[in-house]
């Protein structure tokens, strides 16, 4: 995921250079595809593995994640969702209930796209998306606290980017910034992928 971001970026910054004479005016083009549905899904998982000092045998722990999502876009760009989660989570040395949450999220797609050879298929976006759930993260390296009931408030704030790959279905990668409203942010990766339902021309030109 990082080595994505950084040659995304290296790619950018050479772009920029080389047409920085009117990068504004020839690069940067209006988006004129917007969506009116979006759904899909998001996933994400997590690995650790320790050696015990007293048996000299590995621990390990490991989950994965699944959200899917839907979303409606009545202005420009700019849309209201919901998504439903749950993690699944397993080790050989502690044992901890799996994750549940809901939420509801508002996406902003920046209304601009590199015209550059394939450049022009990404899609970059911003979000904030409220979260109940049934755990509550602590520290590092510490377990969360986990309850029979979603009780729990999380806050998320993806920005990510997609790459329309064919007809209307995208591959996401995003860094999601994330708190339960007690502790410091933290931060953690995920991919996705989604449909997108575009607007008609006649529905474009027709909506504010």
């Amino acid at each position: 995921m990082k080595k994505t971001s950084i040659i995304f970026l290296i790619v950018v910054l050479a772009i920029s250079v080389t047409h920085s004479q009117d990068i504004s005016r020839k690069l940067i083009i209006k988006n004129e595809k917007r969506p009116a549905f979006v759904a899909g899904v998001n996933f994400s998982g997590y690995f650790e593995k320790i050696r015990d000092t007293a048996t000299w045998e590995w621990d390990y722990a490991y989950s994965y994640e699944l959200e899917p999502h839907i979303s409606f876009y009545p202005i420009k760009n700019l849309g209201f969702g919901a998504a439903f989660g749950f993690s699944r989570n397993y080790s050989n040395f502690v044992y901890y209930k799996n994750f549940l949450w809901y939420g509801f999220y508002a996406r902003y797609y920046i209304p601009y796209k590199i015209d550059y050879y394939l450049l022009d298929h990404l899609l970059f976006y911003c979000e904030v998306n409220y979260n109940r759930t049934n755990y509550l993260g602590l520290k590092k390296f510490e377990y969360p606290l986990v309850s029979d009931n979603l009780v729990y408030n999380l806050l998320n704030i993806p920005i990510g980017i997609q790459v329309d790959l064919w007809k209307g279905i995208t591959y996401e990668m995003s860094y999601s910034f994330s708190t339960f409203f007690h502790q410091k942010w933290f931060i953690f990766p995920r991919v996705g992928l989604e449909y997108h339902f575009y607007k008609k021309e006649k529905d474009i030109f027709e909506s504010f």
